[in-house]
């Protein structure tokens, strides 16, 4: 997941520099939703899916089709339009092996869970 997320912001800000040089009328919008509940995000599974326990991080769809359509006004080339996506990215550049230990949180069955095994992920 991580290196496939990485190829497609990589390869989508080239080609957006690209378009740019060319002075092409085509416009691309990089957009990195963060964690929105839509019918995407396997909820309450006790093996794999978001933890109910964290239902409440969940940021409606309305949020990042608002953002898109902003962006699109305003022409910006890049958009994370959830307070989580912006929390996640902000944490990730000054803290990013707690921000990798804050993401196991989330494959945790319960805040118990981890809260025993924070110290033990790498």
């Amino acid at each position: 997941y991580s290196a496939s997320k990485h190829a497609v912001v990589g390869f989508t800000r080239a080609l957006h520099e690209e378009l740019r040089l060319k002075q092409s009328n085509v416009r691309l919008i990089l957009v990195s939703p963060g964690f929105v509940d839509t019918q995407l995000i396997q909820k309450g599974s006790q093996t794999l899916g978001f933890p109910e326990w964290l239902q409440w991080a969940l940021s409606p769809p309305s949020v990042v089709t608002d953002a898109i359509l902003s962006a699109l006004r305003g022409k910006q080339d890049e958009v994370v339009p959830t307070w989580n996506g912006r929390l996640m990215r902000g944490l990730h550049g000054v803290f990013p092996v707690t921000t990798r230990r804050g993401a196991n949180m989330l494959l945790a069955r319960s805040f118990k869970d981890w809260l025993l095994n924070r110290y033990t992920v790498a």
